[in-house]
């Protein structure tokens, strides 16, 4: 296959691509700095030292009167958050046609399982708390499962992600941008067509090595040719990782229609209708892959019924802008006031916390060779006054219980006091009680899932949609609690996937006390409203088919020997 090779950074009549590049940088130059006036520049790194508290590593390194105090109250708290929101499998429901696709139903969830889907939204969830919006990416692998495709969600970096900056609501986006850095073998494997044409930067930084480990051997293409056996011989190689930009865009742009296929649309419409003239020629949107002034690929977007393969998670409410604030932002002053507070207090009782030692002239002790070592026997003149320690007035107690006072009112308005926070109130509480007073501080946490409900809503619908496109018949395992394993069917829908209507179940997406749960499962089947099998199911206890089979089985033994039983 031939290999068109293009000049870097040179101008428009020498390299066509350079005119739709400079286009794109435009768009992403946009998007940017939409971020950065919501957020501020700079921000995903403050938010990344803020949330691997990097600065606590380093505190205690060299010995300080004011060394550096941080609580990761605010950080572990917003953990807790992500794992209640993410706590819940959104159940979908299949229609075509007004009829149910039980199967196929069956199949995702066993899929969404399987493939650990709410750990990737716990990650996305993550990023939405901490950042005020998170991204998940759906994606196809078509080599995966040893060739049969596998559609996959990721969590992605907010801080590697361009949305349209016109709109609030994602669904109509005009464009969106999303950033790779990648080796660049792997760039000239993915498309070898115009990968090789990208050359990498000299003098970088990054160099890790020479690409030579010696005269005779040579590595293989990757990143084992960027190392050197050698240590203390690295040389200004050039740069192995290249960043690849990927364009979604509607393009509006039309071209026209041949005259043949015109009179086949004619013969269709009738004589009463003019076929149009022209057509869109991205009717499914575009998408755009470069990589260095480089054009690696043009072509429709891969993904079905037009949809793009981002979909925002925010963590809180955006109002007059897409992104939304970061949730850090309302309790993290307190947090960083308490901080200082307990740095202060730290370093005043070290400072302060050793006693002066006054020596009187006339005890015959120098400062000198005056040690103040506990038992120390020293031999002072006659008549003259004994050495004295002073000590520095106390601080006073509610100094040092004002950092716990912030902590406390953070952790009141983020919902996690009392019950929330698994502490037990004072005297005897029902579980009613219990559950009231942890429903009542999960406001927010309410708050957010509803606002994550229409995001779980739409990844759902790019999943299946994606998996319709491009699974072909395959069988999902589905184990049950004895260790046997049930097969379910996924057939092939080819091109019929736009036929299904995807319906969310909203009760699905919310978090629910697992304790009230476990109470409604419990009540539901002590009045025979639940079987056994679903009660134990929904109880997670081992074994459960098993145990309700052998619970069938010694009802009906009851019931044979009640009929036996002489009246």
């Amino acid at each position: 296959m031939a290999v068109t090779t293009f000049s870097r950074r040179k101008t428009e009549v020498d390299n066509p691509d350079l005119v739709i590049i400079r286009q794109l940088d435009e768009l992403q130059r946009l998007s940017a700095d939409e971020r950065d006036k919501q957020l501020g520049t700079g921000f995903f790194s403050d938010l990344r030292r803020f949330f691997s508290m990097d600065a606590a590593s380093t505190a205690w390194a060299t010995p300080n009167f004011r060394p550096r105090v941080q609580i990761p109250d605010l950080q572990i708290a917003l953990l807790n958050e992500a794992t209640d929101i993410s706590d819940a499998s959104p159940r979908i429901f299949l229609l075509k046609g007004g009829k149910r696709d039980a199967q196929r139903e069956t199949a995702f969830q066993e899929h969404w399982k399987q493939m650990h889907f709410n750990n990737r939204l716990m990650e996305v969830d993550i990023w939405a708390l901490f950042a005020g919006t998170g991204f998940a990416q759906v994606g196809f692998d078509p080599d995966a499962r040893r060739g049969r495709g596998e559609v996959w969600i990721e969590s992605r970096d907010p801080d590697t992600v361009y949305p349209d900056p016109a709109t609030r609501d994602f669904t109509k986006w005009l464009y969106v941008q999303y950033v790779d850095t990648m080796y660049i073998d792997e760039v000239r494997k993915r498309w070898p067509e115009r990968g090789w044409s990208i050359r990498p930067r000299r003098g970088s930084t990054f160099s890790i090595g020479t690409s030579e480990v010696s005269p005779t051997f040579k590595t293989t293409p990757g990143p084992m040719k960027f190392a050197t056996s050698a240590p203390g011989t690295r040389q200004p190689d050039p740069n192995p990782l290249v960043t690849v930009r990927h364009t979604f865009i509607r393009d509006f742009t039309t071209e026209e229609i041949s005259k043949e296929e015109r009179e086949r649309m004619a013969e269709q419409l009738g004589p009463l209708v003019t076929p149009p003239k022209h057509k869109p020629r991205w009717p499914n949107g575009r998408y755009l892959i470069d990589c260095e002034e480089i054009l690696l690929a043009d072509g429709e977007n891969p993904y079905p019924l037009g949809r793009f393969p981002i979909i925002p998670f925010h963590g809180m409410p955006s109002l007059g802008s897409f992104w939304a604030p970061p949730g850090i932002r309302y309790t993290r002053g307190l947090q960083f006031l308490a901080e200082r507070m307990l740095t202060q207090t730290f370093e005043n009782a070290v400072r302060l916390n050793n006693g002066v030692w006054f020596i009187h002239e006339d005890t015959g002790i120098s400062a000198d060779d005056f040690g103040g070592i506990p038992a120390e026997i020293r031999v002072i003149n006659r008549g003259s006054q004994f050495p004295e320690v002073r000590w520095p007035t106390a601080m006073p107690q509610h100094m040092t219980q004002l950092p716990e006072m912030l902590l406390a009112k953070q952790k009141e308005l983020l919902g996690m006091q009392g019950a929330r926070s698994g502490q037990q109130g004072h005297g005897n509480i029902s579980p009613d009680l219990a559950d009231t007073s942890i429903l009542e501080s999960s406001k927010l946490t309410r708050l957010r899932m509803r606002i994550l409900a229409e995001s779980v809503q739409n990844l759902s619908e790019l999943v299946f949609y994606t998996m319709a496109r491009y699974y072909d018949d395959y069988r999902f395992p589905k184990f049950d609690n004895k260790g046997g394993t049930d097969l379910i069917t996924w057939s092939s829908i080819a091109t019929a996937y736009d036929d299904y209507d995807i319906y969310l179940d909203q009760a699905s997406a919310y978090a629910v006390s697992a304790s009230s749960m476990r109470r409604l499962v419990l009540a539901l089947l002590e009045k025979g409203h639940v079987p056994l099998k679903f009660a134990l199911e929904q109880l997670d206890i081992p074994g459960a088919t098993e145990i309700a089979e052998q619970a069938e089985q010694q009802n009906q033994l009851n019931a044979l020997l009640k009929l036996k039983r002489p009246r």
